[in-house]
């Protein structure tokens, strides 16, 4: 590398520190991201109004799953005005607002009350569950879904809340998907049976007058459970009775399978079972007795077959639990409700939201439905409405300035909570982020980027345009290589790893060889062919399109030296072989002179002696 190019790395260097003090890149910054997360979001905006709903989880004593809650209504908790005239457009939703949840309207008095069950997949007991009303969308249809509020574990869910029986087939109408309907009895002559949509706990109730007076539901194998709950609440018109008062039988004759009674005169709450082999009764006492006529009682019992164990409930209280070991005996018999099979022993009160499960349900479960139906379990939030407002965004980074580097900080600040964030670049199609990003891979000039937002109410907002610069020094390339003196035919290995970037990376290396031929890569090795002169060129890119040259001309020699070595060499053997070839030759001589003296020395001894 020649003085030129050491200098001008020096002031390039130099310059790249002013560059940095000068203008501060994300590295060094004091500019702080403000992320910005999701909050709650408006489901649709085609709905006005909402309002939040929480569940006291102090009244959840553990954590209940697929848990019909009864959303009560009234003037203190909506403003009528705001809902259509037949609830139509009510939805619940989860906490999330991603999912809708089941719901069933019970009763609807608009401008008045309304009583509505909702189906929450689960309820914490250890915070609270919260969840959505919308309503306000005059172009909504009713999307009521009662089988599904009352999952599979609910045989029969018997509201009682119609009015103007007359002893009609299936009058009386089961909420659940298996269409346990029942009807008011007695039916001779002139109807004189229940009076329906009196006034009960919930909603309507059944009137029993105590005389004769009842409601019956046809058999069906849907009722029958080996593990069962049975929920009623129950209104007592006296105390003063003497004969048996039932409140629900399944079963009849001598099979009774089991009924819920009142006692004569201890008026104590018993649930009777008839035993699998159908031998006997079985009587559980819970001690407890009706304490006050005209009022109403939250009554369940439980019998798990599995755990042996019979449990009586009132008003969420646990009254009895002691162990059941004989089963429970089913014959295809009918449910009555408010009386005995035969129509004897006759209630005389109201009854209301009678349900059977197929579930022994856990005493956490009777509590939380009892805090529930008496209006004690939810808290409601004020009325909610979509703000119209767009959000207020400002882009605290890049500036309007000019940045000695191919990554910029994107920062910013959103006066709201957002549902969705974007930038558009350079006027491009919209980027999604969720917080604070970095530009990359700038390229060098002038550059401009738009912030948008929507928020919870999916309004859109946007920053002013921001324009800033990139000038970003190119890359520098060298290289180098070996042989220094390199011959045809022979290979040479070119290097350009001494090439840097200050301020980013390289990204390529491309090779002119001078000969045609071109190369990839940071080392790569070549022949020559021919000898001569060669340009051999190298230029590198860096991840934003800089790029940078650098060139050495490589002169190529002939392949000599090794030829006159090989005629060196022959010429030596040669020499050898010709002194090697005269030495042999003289000693021949030599030795031959000498044999030929001595025979010519014999020969004149021989002659003279034969003299």
């Amino acid at each position: 590398m020649n003085k030129t190019v050491l200098i001008s790395i020096a002031i390039f260097g130099l310059l790249s520190k002013l560059l940095l003090i000068a203008f501060p890149t994300s590295a060094n910054s004091s500019l702080n991201a403000m992320d910005i997360s999701t909050g709650e979001k408006w489901w649709s905006t085609d709905w006005k109004y909402r309002i939040k709903i929480t569940i006291d989880s102090s009244l959840v004593n553990e954590s209940l799953t697929n848990f019909p809650v009864l959303v009560r209504l009234n003037d203190s908790r909506i403003d009528w005005a705001h809902v259509n005239s037949t609830g139509q457009d009510i939805r619940f939703l989860n906490s999330a607002q991603t999912e809708l949840l089941s719901y069933e309207i019970e009763k609807w008095n608009y401008t008045n009350s309304a009583n509505i069950w909702v189906k929450l997949d689960s309820v914490d007991n250890t915070s609270d569950t919260e969840f959505y009303m919308y309503y306000g969308n005059t172009e909504a249809s009713d999307a009521q879904d009662a089988s599904n509020v009352w999952d599979a574990s609910f045989m029969m869910v018997q509201h009682l809340q119609e009015g103007g029986l007359d002893g009609t087939t299936d009058e009386v109408v089961d909420s659940t998907s298996n269409g346990n309907n029942g009807k008011g009895y007695p039916t001779d002559g002139n109807y004189t049976g229940p009076v329906g949509g009196n006034v009960g706990q919930v909603d309507g109730g059944v009137d029993l007058d105590g005389n004769d007076d009842y409601v019956e539901v046809s058999y069906d194998d849907s009722l029958h459970s080996k593990e069962i709950t049975i929920k009623i609440w129950a209104k007592p018109r006296n105390l003063e009775i003497n004969l048996w008062s039932t409140l629900l039988r399944y079963g009849g004759g001598t099979s009774q399978g089991y009924h819920i009674v009142e006692a004569p005169i201890t008026q104590q709450l018993q649930f009777h079972i008839r035993n699998e082999s159908d031998t006997v009764d079985i009587v559980h006492n819970s001690g407890w007795a009706f304490p006050s006529a005209n009022k109403w009682y939250y009554i369940v019992v439980t019998y798990s077959q599995t755990n042996e164990r019979v449990q009586i409930f009132v008003d969420g209280d646990k009254k009895l639990e002691e162990a059941h070991t004989q089963g429970v005996h089913f014959e295809n018999k009918a449910i009555h409700i408010g009386c005995t099979w035969g129509a004897y022993n006759f209630w005389n009160g109201t009854i209301d939201e009678v349900r059977i499960s197929n579930k022994s349900r856990s005493e956490a479960w009777v509590k939380a439905c009892y805090e529930s139906e008496r209006d004690n379990l939810l808290g409601f939030g004020p009325a909610e409405e979509p703000d119209t407002t767009s959000p207020e965004i400002t882009v605290l980074s890049p500036g309007n300035m000019t940045y000695a580097t191919g990554s910029v900080p994107l920062t910013f600040t959103v006066n709201e909570t957002c549902s969705w964030m974007g930038y558009s670049f350079d006027g491009r199609k919209n980027v999604t982020i969720t917080g604070s990003i970095n530009l990359t891979e700038l390229s060098n000039g002038s550059h401009s980027i738009i912030m948008y937002a929507n928020d919870i109410f999916g309004n859109m907002g946007s920053s002013n345009t921001v324009y800033f610069t990139a000038d970003i020094p190119p890359p520098v390339a060298s290289f180098t290589y070996s042989p220094i003196s390199p011959a045809v035919n022979e290979k040479l290995t070119f290097s350009a790893s001494i090439s840097y970037d200050l301020k980013g990376t390289v990204v390529s290396y491309e090779w002119d060889l001078g000969d045609g031929d071109t190369g990839m890569g940071v080392i790569i090795d070549h022949k020559y062919s021919e000898p001569g002169d060669y340009n051999v060129t190298l230029t590198v890119k860096d991840a934003v399109g800089n790029t940078d040259t650098y060139a050495i001309t490589i002169a190529i020699k002939e392949t000599s030296t090794p030829i006159l070595l090989w005629i060196i060499a022959v010429t030596i053997v040669i020499g050898i072989v010709v002194v090697v070839a005269t030495y042999l030759t003289k000693i021949k001589k030599e030795k031959h002179g000498e044999k030929s003296y001595k025979m010519h020395a014999c020969m004149h001894t021989a002659l003279a002696n034969s003299v």
